[in-house]
């Protein structure tokens, strides 16, 4: 039967396994999926992203281990094939106001045109504030990059660099059933200023039931040194487990 209408179909699902820290809990596992899927009478698009994370928090160090995986096609038009795993870890931060900090962090995305890359660095990162409602903190340190890449003009274009890695991080608890939670990166390159990545994640939670949230994340990313950037906006459910 021939279509006459709209037909949209959206799944999004999104599932979190996690541990809340305290004084017998130190190690923390998420898993989180969300889909769109929209379909039209002449159109048809989808977008998939899974993320796993591990942490391991200790008096004196805190670990994380994080990978995600984005994969989108418009029509019959790859659009993502994305994927990026980063390890970080914080020295004295639970003891401290001012600590250190270090990072290797792998990417290769289709949408940014990234081949491979691979940074690793370290610096120095300040807790403006941490209660019960809110946690800020800001980082900066240097981070040595080997890239391959694919520039504005579609040649390949593999390099190294040194860049400075500026970050903002926060945690706000606005009321007890709304959660704010964002992540934002600025790293330009030491040998040319034109030469910079963005980066931004900003998660909203409504907390629903203890064990259930509704999450909406906006991700952006800009690469200048390519001429790519990319948007992502999803939304979903959030299930919690305390071990």
């Amino acid at each position: 039967m021939k279509k006459s209408g709209l037909l949209l179909v959206g799944l999004i699902m999104q599932t979190c396994l996690y541990a809340q820290f305290n004084d017998s809990t130190h190690y923390l596992v998420g898993y989180t999926s969300t889909g769109i899927i929209n379909r039209t009478e002449n159109n048809k698009s989808y977008l998939l992203s899974n993320a796993l994370r591990f942490t391991l928090n200790r008096q004196y160090v805190s670990l994380n281990v994080a990978s995600s995986y984005v994969y989108g096609q418009q029509q019959d038009t790859k659009t993502n094939n994305d994927f990026s795993s980063t390890l970080d870890f914080d020295l004295y931060k639970n003891i401290h106001r001012l600590y250190y900090w270090g990072l290797a962090n792998y990417d290769k995305s289709y949408s940014l045109k990234i081949n491979d890359r691979l940074q690793a660095g370290a610096g120095l990162a300040f807790r403006f504030l941490k209660n019960e409602s809110a946690n800020i903190l800001v980082s900066d340190g240097l981070l040595y990059e080997n890239s391959d890449l694919v520039d504005a003009n579609g040649k390949r274009d593999a390099y190294q660099t040194v860049r400075n890695s500026l970050r903002v991080k926060y945690h706000w608890v606005v009321t007890d059933f709304i959660i704010l939670d964002g992540t934002n990166f600025l790293q330009n390159s030491l040998a040319d200023k034109k030469d910079y990545l963005l980066k931004s994640n900003t998660t909203l939670s409504l907390k629903l039931r203890k064990w259930l949230n509704v999450t909406t994340a906006l991700q952006y990313n800009k690469i200048t040194r390519t001429g790519r950037e990319n948007l992502l906006l999803t939304f979903g459910l959030a299930a919690e487990k305390y071990f």
